[in-house]
């Protein structure tokens, strides 16, 4: 129902980064000064770390790498826990020098909430309640899982990433108080209508204002290098409308919430399974609101096929994909078969992934992306040579691509 509560994934950023420019408009914290200011014990394994600002962390500049291990399955649920993440990455490598271009990063938001956390002198969970959560009247909103209303939680699902939702759900519920500040917001259709509401009236709603309207110059506006984002938000242009949007996609959830500032409409939408077509929908959703034509995504084969193959075994979904591509209207094309392939390597299933692969390259056998897919498979399930003859593949068709140099890099000689 409109009342179900979601896991929003990165939905939770636009958050973290409001809650910062209030600090700043409270004096508490200065968007150009770097993280160590406020956090002495801040520093990754480079040196230039000290130097990473708060502007650089919000727009995704900074240098950090991503987290590459949530732990959702051993989630630390005490005020503690942002500090303890902090201190914990005295060991990570920078990947570019701050400031010198745009690479998206959670770890940058996580370590965020413990900015919010010193500046404010509260935990950054119950600053954001007390300071945006409350005032708006997201009442069911929260972004520790345990406080939301239990009668309207929503379970997850995850399978082979599909959005049906008959497939088992997950056996984890994504939530680590370390990783609220990217992560962990928790929220309904309704409460985030009034999010929504506030961000399109520049900051207020119902007479109660959480942002000064001047700070949404800082908010929904990219600098000269990196044009594309502004402070958490991504800014865009949408059939010749300004949009500012984020969307999420984390384990058995999905979300994207956008607004078009200047027609003052705003999308959201939520779905509990792991990739779902939630910007597509959007779209549809958008179009509908400025009275366009709009079309409902397009069935995706990677769904239909993950969940042949896991029903009625190899032979069944390598017949279902050869109807599906007869069929007009669906989207078919190799990367969803990596889809699936990818899926089966995360889940340690090699054998299977080599198969779903090499029916890949039977199908769009000059595509690098698909033999680079069978490389990877192929060395997972300790098929060296095959692994090598297939990276060599995708080499020959695309000297560039990525994957397949990486994939030789890792097999030596």
């Amino acid at each position: 129902t409109t009342k179900s509560i979601f896991h929003m994934a990165s939905v939770s950023k636009p958050f973290t980064a409001t809650a910062a420019v209030q600090l700043v408009e409270a004096g508490k914290l200065d968007l150009d000064a770097a993280i160590s200011k406020y956090l002495p014990y801040f520093t990754l394994a480079d040196e230039a770390s000290k130097t990473i600002t708060i502007r650089q962390a919000l727009t995704h500049t900074s240098g950090f790498p991503d987290v590459r291990d949530y732990e959702w399955d051993s989630p630390q649920h005490d005020e503690a826990a942002a500090e303890r993440y902090v201190r914990s990455l005295s060991a990570e490598r920078m990947i570019f020098e701050p400031g010198a271009r745009l690479q998206y990063s959670n770890m940058a938001f996580d370590t965020m909430g413990d900015v919010i956390a010193k500046a404010s002198g509260m935990s950054f969970d119950d600053y954001v309640k007390e300071n945006i959560l409350q005032p708006l009247g997201m009442n069911s909103s929260s972004f520790i899982h345990k406080e939301t209303p239990e009668e309207h939680r929503s379970q997850g699902h995850s399978l082979f990433h599909t959005e049906r939702i008959d497939l088992p759900p997950c056996e984890i519920y994504p939530y680590n108080r370390r990783h609220a500040p990217s992560s962990t917001l928790n929220s309904s259709v309704e409460d985030m209508c009034r999010w929504m509401l506030a961000n399109l009236n520049r900051g207020e709603l119902d007479g109660t204002r959480i942002l000064k309207e001047e700070s949404y110059a800082e908010m929904w506006n990219g600098k000269d290098g990196t044009p594309q984002i502004g402070l958490s938000w991504f800014l865009r242009d949408f059939r010749g409308q300004r949009m500012v949007d984020h969307s999420g996609g984390d384990t058995g959830f999905n979300s994207f919430c956008g607004l078009l500032p200047d027609a003052r409409i705003g999308v959201v939408v939520m779905v509990n399974a792991d990739i779902s077509p939630v910007q597509e929908l959007a779209t549809a959703a958008l179009l509908a609101a400025l009275g366009e034509d709009f079309a409902l995504p397009a069935p995706r084969a990677s769904f239909d096929l993950a969940y042949v193959l896991e029903n009625e075994g190899m032979e069944s979904a390598t017949e279902r994909f050869y109807e599906i591509l007869a069929l007009d209207g669906w989207q078919k094309g190799p990367g969803e078969l990596n889809q699936v392939t990818q899926a089966l390597l995360q889940k340690e299933r090699a054998e299977e992934a080599v198969e779903i692969a090499q029916l890949n390259v039977e199908v769009y056998g000059e595509n690098a992306d698909a033999w680079a897919a069978l490389g990877q498979a192929q060395a997972a399930a300790g098929d060296r040579d095959g692994a090598r003859e297939s990276f060599e593949q995708a080499l020959s068709i695309q000297p560039g691509n990525r994957v397949a140099r990486v994939g030789l890099k890792g097999l030596g000689s």
